[in-house]
């Protein structure tokens, strides 16, 4: 079957994977020559850098649009749903945790398992990782919230529930 394809979004999931790429390579050149550089490159790399910070939440509408356009109307769909979307991206979550927190307790020799698990459960087993535990929180809380939406005052709750 032949996935339906959205140009338009597709061209925008683009310009957001070249920021994520920009933020990063910003960021590596800060954190590599922030002694050397003057404070106007600083200044330059700074505010090239907020422009690009847009990537973040655009990952985030696209993939709660896309979650949004699969209603789960019953336990069975929010299963499949559930299984099918943590499956691409718990499995490789896990994966690359336990290689950056081994890495990370065979270098500094803390093996302190109470860390390890927080680091995994917070997605702090290197930086960029807090992402997929944001997205997994999505995945778990729009099937939620779109039943909840769809109630009598549904949309007040919502709104509470998002303050």
């Amino acid at each position: 079957m032949q996935k339906i394809r959205d140009l338009p979004f597709d061209a925008f999931r683009g310009v957001a994977v070249i920021a994520v790429v920009a933020i990063h390579a910003i960021g590596r050149l800060l954190s590599t020559r922030l002694g050397i550089m003057a404070n106007k490159d600083v200044a330059y790399l700074i505010a090239y850098l907020q422009l690009f910070l847009f990537a973040v939440p655009a990952f985030l509408f696209a993939s709660g649009y896309w979650l949004s356009t699969k209603p789960t109307t019953s336990l069975i769909d929010y299963n499949f749903v559930f299984l099918k979307r943590f499956s691409r991206i718990l499995i490789p979550y896990l994966v690359w945790s336990t290689v950056f927190i081994g890495y990370a307790t065979i270098i500094t020799a803390d093996y302190n398992i109470s860390i390890m698990v927080h680091k995994l459960l917070t997605g702090r087993a290197s930086l960029p990782f807090y992402f997929i535990i944001l997205i997994a929180q999505l995945y778990i809380l729009t099937p939620l919230l779109q039943h909840l939406n769809q109630k009598a005052y549904g949309l007040i709750i919502v709104s509470l529930l998002n303050i």
